[in-house]
């Protein structure tokens, strides 16, 4: 199940879907690699942030009301709550895809708010 609410009052600014799958890309260190003259590397390892992370979340048969439901959130506000298995988030749309018959959403982590 996810949630995804508008971070200001808006009667219409929530969705709640139960069918929605989420999948994480981008999870990993910020790491460098760097060759040196004598032939090897040197690595530098910056750590990891949460906000590396891509969520690609699909709605199997989406419905049109959802469909439009999700634009009109996606146009009027450039930032969303999310909430999902695996948290609660500080999110930023990047997309919207639409297929035969399921809609995608590619959202970019700003700031995960449960402190885990």
């Amino acid at each position: 199940m996810i949630a995804l609410a508008t971070p200001l009052f808006d009667l219409d600014g929530t969705i709640l879907h139960h069918g929605a799958i989420i999948e994480r890309t981008g999870v990993g260190r910020r790491t460098n690699r760097i060759a040196t003259i004598d032939g090897s590397s040197a690595f530098q390892d910056r750590g990891y942030s949460v906000t590396d992370q891509t969520l690609n979340i699909n709605f199997p048969n989406i419905s049109f009301e959802l469909e439009q439901d999700l634009l009109r959130i996606i146009s009027f506000y450039n930032e969303l709550y999310l909430a999902c298995e695996l948290g609660f988030f500080l999110v930023q749309i990047d997309g919207y895809s639409k297929s035969s018959s399921a809609g995608g959403l590619r959202i970019m982590i700003k700031e995960q708010l449960n402190g885990a």
